[in-house]
């Protein structure tokens, strides 16, 4: 079953090589790139290889498979350019700015409030006049 899910992963990296090169061939001919499609690209380039090496599963068994099909249905989604997967992320996390939240929601668990701000820092000795960094 490794084997077959390592032919799988093979042929989903190769897609993804067509792809860029197809974005690479058209830059070249045209000397004009649509944004749409660089983002798409490289965020799958980003995504894909994210999932690979953070989300892997050596189990054997009922579980261990259904794992590997989970992981890759979630490339198979941001590889395959017809789903969209990639510009629905994007979207997502991006545009509608939900990525940041869920940072400052993680941040905010993990640093309970020991966590440095964003602000600029503040001199308390004598003026309260902001420092500049």
């Amino acid at each position: 079953m490794t084997l077959f899910f390592g032919i799988l992963d093979v042929l989903l990296t190769t897609i993804l090589l067509f792809d860029t090169l197809g974005l690479a061939y058209q830059f070249r001919t045209k000397n004009t790139c649509n944004d749409r499609e660089y983002i798409r690209v490289c965020l799958s380039w980003i995504l894909f290889l994210s999932i690979s090496n953070l989300f892997s599963c050596e189990k054997k068994g009922f579980l261990g498979t259904v794992f590997r099909i989970i992981i890759f249905l979630s490339k198979l989604f941001v590889v395959i350019p017809l789903l969209g997967g990639t510009l629905k992320l994007y979207k997502f996390l991006i545009e509608e700015k939900r990525g940041e939240k869920w940072f400052e929601l993680i941040k905010a668990k993990i640093c309970k409030g020991n966590c440095p701000s964003s602000s600029p820092a503040t001199d308390e000795s004598s003026t309260g006049e902001t420092i500049s960094q």
